[in-house]
This record gives C-alpha cells, structure tokens and sequence, in this order.
C-alpha cells in the first residue's frame, strides 16, 4: 500500500553512509507523496554525529526490533468511554447505536476503571428479571431524571443526592400498599392522588408520577413538607418500572477486574492469553493505568507486517532485530548481495559503487524532486566517508561524479571537508577497546561459520599502535562472548592507505592463506588496502571456504 508508512533504516552498528542515506531516501518518499520515516538500529558513532551536527539535522529514530507489538495494532478510533456514574441505559444505546463490543469506563484522568460489554448488560438484565420482590435501586437523582426523561417538580432538591431505596410500584389499595413501603424507598405511581399521600406520609424519598399526568398542589407541599422528591415522566408504570433499573451508575454493575495489555508488549507474548481468553477485546493502558486504546483476537488476524526498506545492507545478520517478522519491501545497497529472503518480488538497487548514497544521490539528479542543500551535504559526506576521500578501491567514476555535483551544490571543498570528518570521526582516544571494534562492525556467515569484522579510520597509525595490545585483548574477549570464529579489526591509515588487520589467535592460518603479506602472530599490515568489503572480505571467505 503507497500509504503505509514505510520505515528506512539501514544497518546495525549504522556508518555515516548507513544513516545519511536513510535520512535522504525517507525525504525522497515523503517528496514524492509517500509516508516514510529514517530510522537507526544502532547508536551513532562520533563520526555521523558530526555530519548530523554540522548540517542541523536530528538523528533518526532509534528502532531497537521490528516485532510486532500490541500499539501497531491496537484499536484506537472509536473507542468508548464513560464516566463511572453513567446510567446502565445510556451505556446500552453507546453498545447498539455504535457497535462497539466494548466500552471502558475512566476518571477524569482518564484512568481505567472497568469495562462493560453488552454481554454483562445482558446478563445484568437476566439477573433483573429473577428478582421477585421489590429491590434497592443504588442510583442519583440526575440519573433518574436522565434515564426517564423526567421533569423535576420540586426544583430545591439537589440532582447529586443519592437514592438508595427499594422500588415499588403503587398498584395495590392504598391502604394495604402503605404497609410495604419503608423510609427511604422509591415509588412508581398514575394519578392517584391519595396513594401518592399515603407513599409521602410512610416515609417514601422519591414519588415517581407516570404518564405526565399532573400533580396536585397538596402533593407538591407534602412532598417539600417531608423534604421528599417528586420526579414527573412520559412513561406508563409498566415501561418505567423497567427503566428504573437502568439508572444505576455504570460501576455498580463494570468489571473492575480486567485484563489488559501494554502498548510496548510483543504480539507474540499476549497472543495465546488473547485466543483463549473468555473475552475478546481488552483495554490497552499505559503503566499509569490510562487507557490508550483497544485490542482485540479481530485485530490479530489482520495484523500488518511493518514495511521495511533496507539501506546500505541486505544481510539478515546485520539487520535490525525481528526482521523475519516485517515485510521487506525495497533494498538500496551497495554490497554483495546477502541471505535475505522476501515473501514477493521487490524492487532491488543495488549497484557496485563506493556507497549507498551515490544511488540515492543519482534518484535525486535524476528526478524532479528538489535536491535541498542540507541533503546534498549529508549525502557528499557519505559518499566522502565511505569511499574514503575517494582513495578506497571500491570509490568509481561514478561516486566521484556525483560527489562533486553535491559539493558545488554545497558549497564545500571535498577533500578538506572530508578531512574534517574523519578527524571528527577518529575513536581512538574517545572509546574503549570493545566499544571501538564495535563501533563500524559487521557479522557475515560462511556455511555454518560466523565472523565479524570491525573497521576504524585514522590519519596516524602510530597513534593507534599505543592502544595495540588492548584492543587485542578485547577482541579475542569479544570472539568469546560472541562465540565467533574469528574476530577481526581493521585499522585504516587514511593518508598511506593501508590497513593493519588486527586478529586472534586461532586465525593465524587463516589470514596467511588469505594473504601473502608478512604477518606476525595477530597482525598483518596490507598496503593499499582500505576496503573490507572489497579487498578483506573476498580474500577472507575464499580462505574460510577451503577450511
């Protein structure tokens, strides 16, 4: 559907590519009539926070799992609610005229309370009809008023007041209906004059005269003398006496017991307590009790995967958390091509470039849509990042093409700009060991083999050798924590371009059939060698499959 909202993210532990070219795509969606938002799996390295910084742009939204869970499906039109004091009748017409099959009761908070479905109407009312002797009616005086449409006669009494008598109906000799009645209680009664006294005199609260037939004055003064009410209704004696029971208060008769579910809770840890619950529908609250919507077993059949686009990566393991569980419905990537798989054809970009953004970059050049200054910058960082200022093997004619287009549109000098960023950038005396390894890092898998490669850039590698043995020490605590393979660190040197290739142990033999330069126990120094994906990689995984 063109208007899901589709979410852009690239991969785990994201690069400067991986973000801008998230951040400019999702904009290119939006532009062209589609919902879009740029998300992050990971969190920024130093590097994309200057670029993000230097351009003014906010960092993407941070999506730590696709997994469905209970706010992406929950119902959250057309959700009923009441006030606790609400007459039973008004909440029956809300369950008929609206065709809810629930509606929830709050506080002025907007806090759960309890809930009613038109079963427990139903029931409410079964439990009516077995009542074979005049009852108590726990209600107010405005919900009688309310529920039968009735006219107070003496307008001094207080429409809060609560009424808590039995009800009966004045349908016997008045002589005989006085011994019935008991302070306090509520009486139906037509136009009968002396029974309506006789109802005052016995200590009756309230005197419910049918039909809309008029009162005598002596009535009124006796029922004011008695500090009594007099309520005037349209309804016949026989409908009234059927209403009455409806003006009790919803939360005498709610279910304050309820199950409910959390907004942040997975579908897949609530579905079976949903299926084989007695209900169906369940309120949806916050953890401060406030309701926020409905959920119910109909809206886990129509559950909707999330619609993903993947930036700069097409490999599950290098993709966000729950990715089995979203729809992938486009690819932009630069790399070789991974083990992904889709439940129908989708649309593939995938071009060898020195990065993602050169393609999106292209789709801006290429299209209508307006190329503003600030998404030209993030893109020529990128491209600047990626390619390493255009000195990496995987750089082409065509990132270099396009980067000077973004450069004269933003008016930047590409190789100072770039500079600037890979000093930014350099997280040798900003992070730990492991943090640094794990700063631009991606797993790969080879038949049942797992190994994970780090890369960091730095304009001295002399600086990096002080931090040499540590940096070993964390990788090889890495690979076992991990339980990978081999684990591996390239330390790019931007200027000399080459890479020192860190490594453990148990990958000496590998790294020596993968390449022929001198080596010691967990080092090797390759010269013009600055791309993992292009120059490491290759050599790595045709070694890893001879094993």
């Amino acid at each position: 559907m063109k208007n899901k909202e589709k979410i852009i993210i690239g991969h785990q532990n994201p690069d400067t590519d991986s973000i801008c070219s998230t951040i400019a795509y999702a904009e290119f969606k939006e532009k062209n009539g589609e919902k879009a938002i740029a998300a992050r799996c990971g969190k920024l390295n130093p590097e994309t926070k200057f670029v993000l910084d230097y351009f003014g742009v906010p960092t993407p939204k941070l999506i730590s799992d696709v997994y469905p869970r209970v706010k992406d499906t929950m119902q959250q039109d057309n959700l009923k609610v009441v006030s606790p004091d609400t007459p039973l009748k008004e909440v029956g017409e809300i369950l008929k005229t609206e065709q809810v099959k629930l509606v929830s009761i709050v506080n002025q908070e907007k806090k759960l309370l309890g809930i009613i479905t038109a079963a427990d109407l139903a029931y409410n009312y079964l439990e009516e009809l077995n009542i074979n002797s005049m009852r108590k009616i726990p209600t107010s005086l405005k919900n009688i008023v309310k529920t039968l449409a009735g006219e107070l006669i003496n307008k001094q009494q207080n429409l809060d007041s609560e009424l808590n008598g039995r009800v009966f109906t004045g349908a016997m000799a008045t002589e005989t209906m006085a011994n019935y009645i008991k302070a306090g209680d509520i009486g139906l009664l037509g136009n009968r004059p002396a029974a309506q006294k006789a109802a005052l005199e016995a200590g009756a609260s309230c005197l419910i005269i049918t039909g809309n037939l008029e009162i005598n004055k002596e009535i009124e003064d006796l029922a004011i003398q008695k500090k009594a009410t007099l309520i005037k209704v349209p309804y016949d004696t026989f409908t009234a006496a059927k209403l009455i029971g409806m003006s009790i208060p919803i939360s005498q008769v709610m279910r304050s017991e309820v199950k409910s579910f959390y907004p942040e809770e997975l579908i897949a840890d609530i579905k079976e307590e949903i299926i084989h619950f007695k209900h169906r529908t369940y309120p949806v609250i916050n953890h401060q009790n406030k309701l926020l919507g409905l959920i119910s077993a109909q809206n886990l059949i129509n559950l909707q995967r999330k619609e993903l686009i993947l930036v700069d990566h097409n490999e599950k393991s290098q993709a966000v958390e729950g990715i089995e569980a979203a729809n992938i419905i486009e690819i932009i990537d630069h790399h070789r091509l991974g083990d992904l798989e889709t439940l129908e054809p989708i649309l593939v970009r995938n071009q060898p470039v020195g990065s993602t953004a050169t393609i999106i970059a292209k789709l801006y050049l290429q299209s209508s849509i307006e190329l503003n200054k600030k998404i030209a910058g993030l893109l020529l960082a990128a491209i600047l990042s990626d390619t390493v200022i255009f000195r990496s093997p995987t750089c082409t004619e065509l990132d270099k093409k396009i980067a000077n287009k973004l450069a004269q549109k933003t008016d930047l000098d590409s190789q100072e700009f770039g500079k600037e960023i890979f000093k930014a950038g350099s997280v040798v005396n900003k992070l730990e060991p492991k943090e640094m390894i794990l700063n631009d890092f991606k797993e790969y898998a080879f038949d049942s083999q797992k190994i994970g490669v780090g890369q960091i850039e730095v304009m001295d590698l002399a600086e990096f050798k002080k931090h040499q043995p540590k940096t070993l020490t964390a990788l090889h605590e890495l690979k076992e924590e991990e339980n990978y393979q081999h684990l591996f660190l390239m330390v790019t040197d931007i200027l000399n371009e080459g890479s020192l290739l860190l490594f453990d142990k148990a990958a000496t033999n590998l790294v020596t059939a993968a390449f022929t330069a001198p080596q010691n126990e967990t080092s090797i120094y390759l010269a013009d060698t600055m791309s993992r994906k292009k120059q490491v990689i290759p050599s790595l995984s045709t070694s890893l499959i001879k094993e």
